[in-house]
């Protein structure tokens, strides 16, 4: 199964380390095996949550929107993450710089005064 990050909230930053999509080999039968993930976003779509392979073309169709679904909320939650990231080392190095500036200030200051 593929394992991937969801993270709890927007301030703690623990992954959950649970498969958000299942898997299972192409044309098997018996029971289907679907991640909490899974199911909860088929019930918040609005879909009943299949239980038996193999799947009917609607099954099949609904599976693999709100799997496209999971992905796209995983890559949206990367993509701010990164951006959040990104934007805080831009702040440390402004602050850095913010510093950095007025110590030239002061040694300017101090060598004019000579």
């Amino acid at each position: 199964a593929r394992r991937t990050h969801l993270y709890v909230s927007h301030h703690s930053r623990q992954p959950i380390n649970t498969p958000l999509i299942s898997s299972q080999p192409k044309g098997s039968t018996g029971t289907l095996v679907l991640t909490e993930e899974e199911k909860r976003t088929l019930l918040a779509e609005g879909y009943p949550v299949p239980t038996r392979l193999p799947l009917t073309k609607a099954e099949e169709k609904s599976l693999k929107k709100i799997r496209r679904k999971i992905k796209n909320k995983i890559s949206a939650q990367e993509s701010r993450r990164k951006k959040k990231e990104y934007m805080d080392q831009l702040e440390r190095k402004v602050e850095m710089l913010i510093s950095e500036n007025t110590d030239y200030r002061k040694r300017v200051e101090t060598l004019e005064s000579k």
